[in-house]
């Protein structure tokens, strides 16, 4: 149970907390906000964040780590526009190394996103050895090759043709030839995982949350548009996800805990190209009801 106490000198009984506050913690009594219910608090913080003359104390948000937002100082909607435009995926990464305390700074803006029930329960592998980096990509192209080996047997294909339909199996036959072409890259000195990144990190959340992969790729585009201010690089790793998912000796290797599942796998890096347009995109088909 968090403890919160509301100042009711300070308190102008606006009743935002009231408004704010799914879990029914605050009521309004004589105009005065009165914290009556703490024992069904979620901790998200939005009482602290919506009272206008910081009356609440709460002991999960305390005011000192509470700024004051400046609407001014925040970014336009243009602005904001033309991050999302500028991001790119980067798979050609300079040589330099990412200091251990800026990849930290990134990791930590991935708690600003949001998670399902306030849970806030994404958590963080980071790798910066390129050695570990290097053996990682090598046993992750094991593994998919494995995958694709099983994948093009005949009686395979068979089975998704018939359970799943041609189209389906179709699909699966051409994931697989692209699985096997990894294997053919990486023989000719090719990174085809993480393509050199100095950098790479894998989102983790708890096994029971069914939330456990929104949460993570929420976390994971706050990381990847945060880099960009500092002139780094990103990309998702789809390969080694798709791997880390379904390889128990690649998450030992990681040292996964047991309880945890990864998410989303992301390379960081220096980009050895500035991309100097920014890319359309299709236009999304919007269905109106109702």
């Amino acid at each position: 149970m968090s403890e919160i106490t509301v100042d009711t000198g300070a308190c102008n009984g606006c009743g935002a907390c009231t408004l704010v506050c799914i879990a029914h913690v605050y009521n309004l009594v004589e105009k005065k906000a009165i914290a009556a219910n703490t024992q069904f608090c979620w901790r998200c913080g939005h009482c602290v964040a919506a009272c206008p003359v910081g009356a609440i104390a709460h002991a999960d948000y305390p005011l000192t780590e509470c700024p004051i937002l400046e609407p001014d100082e925040l970014p336009g909607y243009e602005d904001l526009v033309n991050t999302f435009r500028e991001r790119r995926s980067t798979r050609s990464f300079r040589e330099k190394s990412i200091p251990r305390s800026q990849l930290q700074e990134l990791l930590e803006i991935g708690r600003f996103a949001p998670t399902g029930s306030n849970s806030q329960n994404v958590d963080w592998l980071a790798l910066d050895n390129r050695a570990k980096i290097q053996e990682l990509s090598r046993r992750t192209v094991e593994c998919l090759a494995a995958t694709s080996r099983t994948l093009r047997r005949p009686l395979i294909k068979a089975y998704f043709h018939l359970t799943k339909g041609r189209q389906y199996s179709t699909m699966l036959w051409q994931f697989a030839q692209k699985l096997a072409t990894l294997k053919k890259r990486q023989e000719a000195g090719d990174d085809p995982i993480f393509f050199r990144a100095p950098a790479v990190v894998v989102a983790l959340a708890p096994k029971a949350d069914g939330s456990a992969r929104d949460n993570a790729v929420h976390a994971l585009y706050n990381v990847e548009l945060a880099a960009r201010r500092l002139g780094l690089a990103t990309c998702q790793m789809g390969f080694m996800a798709f791997a880390l998912e379904r390889n128990r000796s690649l998450r030992e290797f990681l040292g996964v805990p047991k309880d945890k599942s990864t998410q989303a796998v992301l390379a960081i890096g220096y980009p050895r190209v500035t991309y100097h347009r920014a890319i359309p995109r299709r236009k999304p088909r919007v269905t109106w009801v109702g």
